[in-house]
């Protein structure tokens, strides 16, 4: 197993509450993982550890994380967060129209020219299926998408600025059958070229898309192992 991201007595703790204890795992490059797991586990806290956004919440972090073998302590933020992007739960999108969505990190990251800025922009919307929608106007205001646009508008703003790693919370828990069908159909094809981690408390939808699986509970990592960790823990 060829890892990309790799913990080390990872522990997370915000003020009277530890959240994470003792996290040791590798998480394989260009495979899906899914993290399961009781609801309060600290699922989405392991995601927020990995992208460094545990200490902006004022929690604590202790041990190590990897990415390609270096520290993310080592690695500068705006850096580490342009290797791994996090989609939330909920889709975050800018109040503005899609094409600003798009450009707002390729602006951050790139100094790309308009014409490759363009290209960019539509390559990314094509993947999540999203450019054949709206292509006829991409200045439509990011708020009036429906729910299953809107989450495939945050991934395809993650992918425009082509993470190594794409994190994703819960992508599908208030999607329907027919968005979520389409997600995680566009995970399986992005293995090819981005690591996937998705934390999910669907585990039909685990056992569909998963080639590794990370169970934990109460803060600890209990098992991690391919899909033959189903017949022990469900």
């Amino acid at each position: 197993m060829v890892k990309i991201i790799t913990t080390k007595d990872l522990q997370v703790s915000y003020p009277n509450k530890q959240v994470l204890k003792n996290i040791c795992c590798e998480i394989p490059k260009n495979k899906i993982t899914a993290i399961i797991g009781s609801s309060g586990c600290g699922k989405t806290t392991f995601l927020k550890s990995i992208n460094r956004i545990v200490e902006e919440e004022g929690g604590r972090l202790s041990g190590d994380i990897f990415i390609h073998g270096k520290r993310i302590s080592e690695i500068p933020k705006e850096v580490l967060r342009k290797q791994v992007g996090l989609v939330f739960q909920s889709p975050l999108v800018f109040p503005f129209s899609v094409e600003k969505n798009m450009l707002y990190p390729l602006n951050y990251h790139f100094n790309f020219s308009k014409i490759e800025q363009k290209n960019r922009v539509k390559h990314s919307l094509q993947l999540t299926g999203l450019y054949e929608e709206i292509k006829q106007d991409l200045t439509i205001a990011a708020h009036k998408l429906s729910g299953g646009q809107k989450q495939r508008l945050s991934i395809a703003r993650c992918l425009c600025i082509e993470p190594s790693v794409l994190m994703l919370d819960e992508p599908c828990s208030a999607l329907d059958m027919k968005n979520t069908i389409y997600i995680e159909k566009l995970l399986v094809e992005l293995k090819e070229s981005v690591t996937v981690v998705i934390v999910t408390h669907n585990l039909s939808q685990a056992k569909r898309i998963a080639d590794y699986v990370i169970y934990m509970e109460n803060g600890e990592l209990i098992e991690a192992d391919d899909y033959a960790i189903f017949s022990r823990v469900c």
